[in-house]
């Protein structure tokens, strides 16, 4: 008994130290040695496997495994029941895996290294199938890359399964793919032989984002089955999209039922709707494309409209997918702008050849027909050929904006041999009687061909009225290699025109010879460019020839005259900040035809370097051996030679004499680039100079007479300038306009930044003046200052208002940048002449008391208190008023906001016009007494007797009111409407019948002319400015007067780069072209060509901040 008792107790002590050692790391480590070994055995391959945990009898966990580098898995957890081994079934609970890596290039590899089984294999291996059942309750893979990547990025999926997989079939209870935004379930059941069917269905819903295609969203939702046996698969499903992309969407029905594989089972039932960007320019409403497929009975029928035209596929559809046959048309229309061509065709596939037929594409200005024959078992090419003819060229005008027409014939022949991955094609392009942009091309051809990745063409030239190039060349489109070739005898060189009409008198031939080869990002360009005969208006530049090279990413040309007397080489690394040097020498260089009227040469030897991303860091030298000038009679000559740096961002002046009019100049010293951020130091010094033997130099050629003579020295930086020395002027005169000033004396001293006028005598306009005092002006602006201004009876006329003399004793002082100028005014004479319009009073009313838009910083800090006396008076004489008014006023505030006080009053009895009537002036005061602005009170009475059929009336005219508030009122004696007295002023009679009558019939447009043409005027330049796209566009002269008209237009066409265009209405040809261009913020060049003068200018403008 004790035995019976001893055995179960025993057993059980066993099977406890048997599970408990089937957990232990030792007996653990034992089992993962022999699997590797097992499956290194087996496959040849090795198999590491990290760690083993868990319990031999219910659950393990293999950490870590790798396969042959090919397949990597982070985890593999398994629950079994070892129990159900004993009735020869596999229970396996669940199978969990994350973190599978797969090699799928080495996993290829290795599938096809396996042997084959043999026959007898295969059933030893399907008898010991059936002698167990196997069962797997759960399935799962998580955080694995073997179903791709989306991008850059894994795609992550969760395969989660439940079912039994048994020794005849796979019941799948479910069966989930799931990523983060979308699934796919199945379930069913799968055979595992040849008798049973299997029966499957699926339901889906994918997020199109997570296909990874950029720009792509939406979703695609699906159902459907799978039955019947392997060899004959029937699938059925039902789909919906939504998808969009961009812009652009997508969405419809698709339903399919297919007895794989005859197509005669196949039906298809699809209705899909796109909406794409509008291709029209005219419409911001989407274009809608309505497509519709059926698929039954070998039948298809395929229907695609929209607004844009229509299509349709009509066939028969036979035979199976692995021997497909499809006989069918293809016919359609396209309506596009101005494009609207049809086009018809026929399709046949059998035997691995695809076939298309009698295709043709038909519209009013291109034709086009094409063939293929192409075997695409083989992907051989046994016929492709098209043939394109368009008879003119303006259809490309629907398709793209070239800004002007192309008009003109084209013809492309077409052909190609080969294989799809080999292809060979060539094509013949012919153009003739070709105008683009104004240029007349009558015959063009180009010789291409294709060969995989290689474009050559052949030969080519274009031939126009101006001459002919030839070209040659070809590009590898994988490589980037590239050879070309160009070449002309000669092309005439045609300026552009602006309005019909040439803007730039230029004229000359190019020769080119040029050739390049490499690759796109290093290439290599050698050649010629002769520039033969140029001429801009009437400079004649000669002959040039140009030299080049380009290496890789250096740039290398020389640059020189036919003479050789200018010489320019160059070099300039194509990349990163460009940096160059460059060296000019002038060779006893004739510059008459430059510099008119000047005659004379110049030797000299220019050198530059730096990089042009960085061009204001660039350093060189001039050297300046020989100046030989003669200018207007007067010689000008350099004394040894002119040396001229630029090194960190300073010129230095390292010597400079000259001799103009026989009068010695010298300077020497530092000028920095940038004035605003670098220090002057300027020595310069002259004798005794004529200013009538240099006016030349200045900009205009002023008309100035005299005696100049100065020796100063300028240093310091921009605020805080010192200057020392000397200026004098004797016996000076200047004439410009209404301004004539002569007898000009006085000295002019500096010293430690004060600047001293000792007496400043001259005359002005038949009167005097005379200036005497300081200012200190060490700290750049203005610190202290006292100067005093005597006028004596200035003359002044001026045919916008009329004449006035006037004398005055100001008296201006500064202090701290701050100004007062203080003092009397006495208007000796006056008279007001110009007729007054209707947009000046206008302006009067409605800007007296607008300040300006941006008010500069220096009128803020000059405050004026000024009298205005008018001893007698001011006559007022034109087509507004005929009187005398005398005034006392006083202009007191800063000029930003300056304020008038004092009182205006007519005298005596005066005359004024309304309306075309003379009325008599019975009071008329202004008055300015509003202390915050310049809103005067204005008190106007006047009278005037009108005789009419019915009696005299005495009109009345009363303005009362300020400046900006103002009214105006009629009456009369005896009372009238307001209506009627402006029929008596008007017409000399009251209205008949009321309002209406003859005041309807009254032309009013002389009254409102000049104020509606003023409105018209601003309108037209502000339109204009924003049609074109100009930067200035200016309208002046008088509207109604076309021949005193001219047009002004400004635009920038690059970075400190502007051109200017001005000309007359009427008379197109007396055209101004200039252009500007901003070497620094204060230093440009200006050129200006005057076709009514007929002359050229180049100046060098120096702009001066003052403040």
């Amino acid at each position: 008994m004790r035995k019976l008792v001893l055995i179960p107790v025993i057993s059980g002590a066993l099977l406890a130290i048997v599970f408990l050692l089937a957990g232990t790391p030792f007996v653990l480590a034992i089992v993962k040695e022999k699997i590797e070994t097992a499956v290194n055995q087996s496959t040849g391959v090795p198999l590491m496997i990290g760690r083993l945990r868990g319990n031999l009898f219910y659950a393990t966990q293999l950490e870590d495994i790798d396969f042959a580098n090919t397949i990597q898995v982070e985890k593999l957890r398994v629950k079994y029941n070892p129990f159900r081994l004993l009735a020869k079934q596999v229970e396996i609970t669940s199978i969990q895996i994350s973190g599978v890596h797969v090699d799928f290039d080495r996993l290829e590899a290795f599938l096809k290294t396996l042997p084959e089984k043999t026959e007898e294999t295969k059933a030893e291996t399907k008898a010991e199938t059936r002698a167990f059942g196997i069962t797997i309750r759960e399935f799962s893979i998580m955080d694995s890359d073997l179903f791709g990547t989306v991008g850059n990025t894994s795609l992550r999926v969760l395969l989660a399964t439940r079912g039994s997989l048994m020794h005849d079939q796979f019941e799948l209870d479910s069966l989930c793919i799931v990523t983060e935004n979308s699934q796919v379930m199945i379930s069913g059941s799968i055979p595992l032989n040849e008798q049973d069917d299997i029966s499957l269905e699926f339901d889906m819903a994918v997020t199109v984002e997570e296909l990874g295609i950029p720009g792509f969203a939406g979703e695609i939702n699906g159902r459907g089955s799978v039955s019947g046996k392997f060899s004959a698969i029937a699938l059925q499903g039902i789909m919906q999209l939504d998808v969009r992309y961009l812009e652009n969407s997508l969405s419809g029905d698709v339903a399919l039922e297919w007895l794989i594989p005859n197509f005669r089972d196949l039906n298809v039932e699809a209705r899909l709707l796109a909406k794409t960007l509008p291709l029209r320019k005219d419409s911001d409403r989407p274009d809608r494309w309505d497509l519709s497929l059926k698929i039954n009975d070998a039948n298809l029928d395929c229907d695609v409209s929209s607004n844009l035209g229509d299509l349709s596929l009509r066939g028969v559809l036979k035979s199976d997918f692995t021997e497909p046959y499809f006989k069918g048309t293809v016919e359609g229309r396209f309506d596009y702008a101005d494009f609207e061509p049809s086009f018809s065709g026929r399709l046949y596939y059998r035997n691995d050849t695809l076939e298309l037929s009698e295709f043709e594409l038909l519209s009013r200005r291109v034709d086009v027909g094409m063939a293929l024959l192409l075997r695409t078992d083989t992907k051989r090419i046994l016929k492709a050929e098209a043939d394109l003819v368009c008879n003119d060229l303006s259809v490309v005008d629907n398709f793209f904006n070239s800004g002007q027409a192309i008009t003109g014939k084209l013809r492309c022949r077409l052909s190609a041999s080969g294989t799809l991955d080999n292809s060979l094609a060539s094509a013949t392009v012919g153009m003739s009687d070709v105008v683009i942009y104004g240029e007349k091309i009558p015959v063009a051809l180009f010789d291409l061909s294709v060969q995989n990745s290689t474009v050559r063409l052949d030969s080519g030239f274009i031939e126009s009225e101006r001459g002919k190039i030839t070209l040659a060349g070809s590009c590898d489109l994988q490589s980037l290699d590239f050879t070309a070739s160009l070449y002309s005898d000669g092309i005439v060189f045609k300026p552009p025109e602006v309005f019909g009409t040439t803007t730039l008198p230029l004229g000359g031939t190019v020769g080119l010879d040029l050739a390049a080869q490499g690759n796109v990002h290093a290439p290599r360009v050698q050649g010629e460019i002769f520039v033969n005969d140029f001429v801009y208006d009437t400079l004649y530049f000669g002959n040039y020839h140009l030299e080049c090279r380009l290496d890789a990413d250096t740039l290398q040309f020389s640059f020189m005259t036919e003479k050789e007397d200018l010489v320019l080489d160059a070099t300039m690394i194509l990349g990163g900040v460009f940096p160059y040097t460059a060296n000019l020498e002038l060779r006893h260089y004739v510059v008459d035809r430059y510099i008119t009227p000047a005659t004379g040469y110049v030797t000299a030897r220019i050198s530059a370097e730096g990089a042009l991303v960085q061009i204001i860091d660039a350093s060189g030298s001039v050297a300046i051996d020989t100046v030989k000038l003669f200018v207007e009679g007067q010689p000008i000559e350099n004394v040894g030679t002119i040396n001229v740096q630029l090194k960190d961002r300073i010129f230095h002046l390292r010597s400079c004499e000259v001799i103009i009019a026989g009068q010695y100049l010298h300077a020497n010293g530092s000028i920095p680039l940038e004035f605003a951020a670098g220090s002057i130091d300027i020595t310069a010094s002259s004798g005794q100079i004529q200013l009538a033997d240099i006016a030349y130099l200045l900009p205009h050629d002023p008309a100035i007479r005299g005696l100049l003579r100065f020796d100063l020295r300028v240093q310091g930086v921009q605020k805080a300038l010192d200057v020392d020395g000397m200026l004098s002027l004797t016996d000076a005169s200047y004439k410009a306009g209404n301004i004539s000033v002569d007898s000009v004396n006085g000295l002019l001293r500096f010293k430690n930044g004060l600047a001293t006028v000792d007496r400043l005598t001259g005359k002005v306009n038949k009167g005097r003046f005379e200036v005497v005092g300081f200012a200190d002006v060490s700290r750049g602006l203005i610190d202290t200052m006292l100067l005093q201004i005597k006028l004596n009876r200035i003359d002044y006329t001026n045919k916008d208002f009329g004449y006035i003399v006037c004398s005055a004793d100001l008296h201006a002082g500064a202090r701290k940048d701050s100004l007062r100028i203080s003092g009397e005014v006495i208007i000796d004479e006056a008279a007001y002449t110009a007729p007054m319009r209707l947009q000046t009073y206008v302006r009067l009313l409605t800007n007296a008391n607008r300040p300006a838009p941006q008010q500069p910083e220096m009128a803020k800090r000059i405050y004026c208190d000024i009298s205005i006396v008018v001893p007698d008076s001011v006559v007022i004489d034109n087509n507004v008023a005929d009187l005398a008014v005398k005034a006392d006023l006083q202009l007191k505030g800063y000029l930003a906001r300056l304020n008038v006080y004092g009182t205006i009053a007519a005298l005596d009895e005066g005359k004024i016009h309304y309306l075309g009537k003379k009325f008599t002036i019975v009071n008329a005061v202004i008055q300015f007494d509003d202390p915050y602005k310049i809103d005067p009170v204005i008190e106007l009475m006047a009278t005037s007797t009108i005789t009419a059929a019915d009696g005299d009336y005495e009109i009345f005219l009363l303005l009362e009111g300020t400046a900006t508030t103002w009214q105006l009122e009629l009456n009369s004696d005896p009372p009238l409407p307001e209506q009627d007295i402006v029929s008596l002023i008007l017409i000399g009679q009251r209205r008949p019948g009321g309002a209406g009558g003859m005041a309807k019939e009254l032309d009013l447009k002389g009254k409102v002319r000049d104020y509606a043409l003023d409105m018209v005027r601003h309108n037209i330049e502000k339109k204009t400015e924003e049609i074109l796209g100009l930067d200035k566009f200016t309208l002046s002269g008088d509207l109604s007067d076309p021949s005193t008209m001219r047009i002004g237009i400004e635009k920038s066409i690059a970075e400190d780069f502007r051109l200017h265009y001005s000309t007359g209405v009427e008379s197109w040809e007396l055209y101004q072209v200039g252009a500007s261009y901003d070497l620094t913020d204060k230093l440009s060049i200006f050129t200006l060509y005057d076709q009514e003068n007929r002359n050229t200018s180049v100046d060098l403008e120096y702009h001066l901040k003052i403040k």
